[in-house]
């Protein structure tokens, strides 16, 4: 699920719940000594401008400043602050979905001209888009983790170590719902946000797919609970920083879902690539390392990608 506008989280009356969960399983229920917090919403995002449509990025554009923000670790920079040079970073990517979202998800090189000009201009390089990501890749190194140890004891018996034993008799489903406050934690930020988001959505895509066992999950299904995380963690930050307009350019929710779908696809083969080039198994003793590279080959790759598409 992409998110259209600046993500805001849970809400009180909206919770983090996903809809593969039974009713009768409250947020108190599955997690009972969890905190939960309001999430702060984020700061917006002005509409963005698509006047470099079919001209691609502007070549006065300023570099994104990796250090911005939280020593450049949490923040894309997507809040507009009315500096020039915020709102020429943002213009190249945000021009080119305007432009994609106005073919109705037709122009393949219009998609390509956004995602490469997000990387390049608006991150400042893969590297520096793979740092922004500090919360998510720290979610992704407890989330292998966790899951390694399920592949190994099973996820009932992950709950009971992690002394939420009243989880053990439970569903499968609704362990992993539950366990998203481990793996994600309960910061109300932008980022916890999205890796939130990630999660739930990533559990219940695994669900759909046949033949996954996510009790005694095996390496392959680890791999593919995985890449959808990381998929769903780098498509929310892309939709949050240069989407802004997709909800109001479209005519109907059809046109909507294909132009997210599409991203989510073509994000997803940067990852599996990258998953692919790296030879991760997920299983790894020095998982942080082992995610941060993989966050920055997907980025490079991805770029590399959306380059070859503009061009197509």
């Amino acid at each position: 699920m992409g998110t259209s506008t600046s993500f805001g989280g849970g809400k009180d009356r909206n919770p983090l719940i996903p809809s593969w969960v039974d009713d009768d399983m409250s947020p108190t229920d599955a997690a009972p000594d969890a905190q939960p917090s309001s999430p702060e919403p984020d700061g917006g995002e002005d509409g963005g401008s698509d006047g470099s449509d079919e001209t691609g990025d502007q070549g006065n554009e300023d570099q994104a400043n990796p250090e911005a923000g939280n020593g450049g670790e949490d923040t894309d920079g997507s809040a507009d602050t009315g500096d020039k040079s915020t709102a020429g970073r943002h213009r190249g990517a945000r021009g080119g979905f305007t432009s994609f979202a106005k073919s109705g998800g037709s122009s393949g090189r219009a998609l390509g001209r956004a995602i490469a000009s997000y990387v390049r201009k608006t991150a400042g390089g893969s590297r520096n888009a793979a740092r922004r990501m500090a919360t998510e890749r720290s979610a992704a190194v407890r989330l292998a983790n966790l899951l390694s140890d399920a592949s190994t004891s099973g996820i009932r018996e992950v709950a009971r170590i992690l002394e939420l034993s009243t989880l053990a008799n439970r569903p499968v489903l609704e362990i992993y719902a539950a366990l998203v406050d481990v793996v994600c934690g309960t910061g109300g930020q932008l980022d916890d946000s999205i890796a939130r988001d990630a999660y739930i959505n990533a559990v219940g895509e695994i669900a759909e797919i046949d033949g996954t066992a996510l009790e005694h999950p095996s390496i392959e299904t680890v791999g593919l609970i995985m890449e959808h995380f990381i998929t769903n963690t780098i498509c929310d930050r892309l939709m949050n920083a240069i989407a802004t307009q997709i909800v109001t350019l479209p005519q109907d929710i059809e046109t909507v879902q294909d132009i997210e779908r599409q991203m989510k696809d073509f994000v997803r083969g940067a990852v599996s690539d990258a998953v692919a080039d790296q030879g991760t198994t997920f299983l790894s003793d020095q998982m942080k390392e082992t995610v941060d590279s993989l966050y920055e080959r997907t980025f490079s790759i991805l770029h590399a990608l959306a380059e070859e598409k503009a061009k197509s």
